[in-house]
């Protein structure tokens, strides 16, 4: 990398996503499907980026040059960053306000239609998840989440309603909970109702753990707030 290139705008991969960490950041790749930590001088120089938007001369007063060149020869080389706009984003991190825990006691959970569109849910679910790539998922569930209206206040009951549904469902489909399956399950189960709500990645940094979870409206839908509070947000579809 020239000298001159510290001139360009950078931009923050489009398949990475990034959660701040005691020491640097937390990336999940979406491509690669993998978390992976970015600490040190890198933490640093990205930190930077985040502050500045990318752009690396308001960064040459706090790097030497070579310092900085190989620095950002890194984070290119990881593919965390890139300088073609056309395959970048904005740098940006993901903060979320707490959230609230949907209760369903007393919601009848006999309702033989949805009960149907449940159990359908959760098999294209796992079809998905067997056929395609987890990137080409998240990119499907939100081009289509785009083109509507997301979780309002006064679709919250019927939220619920899907929710009891989907409790009632769950142990008659031969398959362990696994956040990733149910989550997709339950945002394909919404869909078919009409409802579309927010699918959330987390991460927690000491141990390692990766999550995620269906939310709307300020309520976690199935899952539970005080659990996913141990969680930083990384990706929001």
């Amino acid at each position: 990398m020239k000298t001159q290139s510290f001139e360009n705008q950078y931009y923050l991969a489009w398949h990475i996503f990034l959660s701040e960490a005691t020491h640097g950041f937390i990336a999940l790749d979406l491509v690669t499907d993998r978390y992976f930590q970015i600490g040190g001088r890198g933490a640093e120089v990205l930190s930077a980026l985040i502050e500045h938007q990318g752009q690396t001369q308001k960064l040459s007063g706090d790097f030497a040059p070579e310092v900085l060149e190989s620095l950002l020869c890194q984070l290119l080389k990881q593919q965390v960053i890139t300088a073609r706009s056309e395959a970048g984003k904005s740098f940006s991190l993901l903060f979320l306000p707490r959230q609230k825990d949907f209760d369903t006691s007393g919601v009848s959970s006999n309702k033989p239609w949805m009960m149907m569109q449940c159990l359908l849910s959760l098999r294209r679910a796992e079809r998905l998840l067997k056929q395609q790539a987890i990137a080409q998922i998240v990119s499907d569930v939100r081009q289509r989440k785009q083109a509507c209206f997301a979780v309002t206040d006064q679709q919250l009951p019927q939220v619920q309603q899907a929710l009891a549904v989907y409790e009632r469902c769950r142990p008659w489909y031969p398959k362990p909970r696994v956040c990733l399956f149910d989550s997709l399950a339950m945002v394909e189960f919404l869909a078919r109702l009409t409802l579309y709500p927010d699918w959330v990645f987390g991460v927690m940094e000491a141990p390692f753990a990766a999550h995620c979870w269906v939310q709307g409206g300020g309520y976690v839908i199935n899952d539970e707030a005080e659990r996913i509070r141990a969680y930083t947000p990384i990706l929001m579809v």
